[in-house]
């Protein structure tokens, strides 16, 4: 359904795919209970997977302290209640279901309380202002860097139109709005045509509210739960919708006073930023936290350390009837690695493969689910390379 609403089960994911090292206890990775039915990627978006990356929360969330307790209660009541309590607007991804139950204590700041409940939930956050976004982490990583190139898009517009789509007001829907009627309101607002509105899938949202907002913002928050962001066509005053860019960037220059060894640091503690000479590129929150640290206002970032997967055990393993794709991006979320698939493998990374078990190694339950879908694979550096398996081929389907 939508925001707050969703036509998939997720009702059973657990904190246990949430793609952050995990802690060693006693020389091995105990790794809660990972569940699932359905991931938000599609196929497409799971060609090498990047990291999560660090959330820009506003002050107001840091400084929020709080205990928030949710026993059996479905996401929707308590996203709303969170909502209300903290004043802050929370739009839950149409693919991420509303009705599975919450249960657990949060206590802390509330960018804290936030972050804790969207790795049990094995979600994503994005934060836009005071709009805090819970969807698939394939879409939540993109999410920032897009509201911004698109924000700088319109102050290179002529002047009147500059002016419509910045204009900032709240924004609401009602009970079973759809998506399209969403965007339809937002264009009349901006007055502007909308070229291929039959594009956005129909559905039917739960009624939520926006804070005041520029129709730029607003446009690219109800895109995103479709993979879609939108682009204008100057000639016909019109807009067009198109997929989300893979890997959205931003370029900005920085005076870095000509110290190669600097920039070599930066290389190394930035690797999502491109660097060419004075021109760094790369997504909103590595430039965020670069400014920081060239000004000396934040601690030195840091690699995360990847898990030794050997020593990553899953106390309880239950996934059923998901697609191999999906099940392989949970496990390789676990090892912190990426995921790519060989051309070649097709269609065949959309079989069926059931795993359910407790205490069962992170290598036994790839080697099964590889097993089970006719596919081999090779971790190459932090890359996990899937392919398909050849005609009688016995081999051990991880090659080392």
């Amino acid at each position: 359904m939508s925001p707050f609403s969703s036509r998939y089960d997720l009702s059973q994911t657990s904190q246990a795919l949430r793609p952050f090292a995990w802690p060693l206890f006693w020389g091995v990775i105990l790794c809660q209970p990972l569940a699932l039915a359905a991931i938000a990627a599609t196929p497409d978006t799971l060609q090498d997977v990047p990291a999560s990356r660090p959330i820009h929360w506003p002050q107001g969330f840091r400084t929020s302290q709080g205990t928030t307790s949710w026993q059996g209660q479905t996401l929707r009541r308590a996203l709303q209640g969170l909502a209300t309590t903290e004043k802050v607007s929370l739009l839950l991804d149409r693919r991420v279901d509303p009705g599975q139950t919450i249960d657990g204590n949060f206590a802390g700041s509330l960018d804290q309380r936030i972050s804790a409940l969207a790795s049990q939930l094995n979600v994503g956050v994005s934060v836009i202002g005071r709009v805090v976004y819970l969807g698939p982490p394939t879409v939540t990583r993109r999410l920032a860097t897009m509201v911004e190139l698109k924000r700088l898009e319109v102050g290179k517009q002529a002047p009147e139109l500059a002016r419509r789509l910045a204009h900032s007001q709240p924004f609401s829907w009602e009970d079973l709005d759809t998506p399209q009627d969403l965007v339809a309101r937002l264009c009349q607002e901006a007055e502007i045509q909308t070229a291929n509105l039959a594009q956005i899938p129909h559905d039917l949202w739960a009624g939520n509210q926006l804070p005041a907002l520029p129709v730029s913002q607003r446009l690219t928050l109800v895109l995103a739960g479709f993979d879609l962001t939108y682009k204008y066509d100057k000639a016909r005053n019109r807009l067009e919708f198109i997929s989300l860019p893979t890997r959205p960037a931003l370029t900005r220059r920085y005076t870095l006073r000509g110290k190669p060894a600097l920039v070599a640091q930066l290389k190394y503690r930035f690797p999502e930023i491109h660097i060419s000479g004075p021109t760094m590129s790369g997504p909103l929150e590595a430039h965020q936290q670069l400014r920081l640290w060239l000004t000396g206002a934040a601690p030195t970032p840091t690699r995360p350390i990847p898990p030794d997967p050997q020593r990553i055990i899953f106390q309880k393993l239950t996934l059923r009837n998901v697609t191999a794709a999906q099940a392989l991006q949970a496990l390789c979320r676990q090892a912190s690695w990426s995921l790519h698939f060989d051309p070649q493998v097709g269609k065949q990374h959309q079989t069926l493969v059931n795993l359910v078990g407790e205490q069962v190694p992170l290598q036994r339950a790839l080697d099964d689910l590889l097993n089970q879908a006719g596919l081999q694979a090779q971790l190459k550096g932090q890359q996990l390379h899937v392919r398909l398996r050849g005609d009688g081929n016995n081999a051990n389907a991880v090659d080392r």
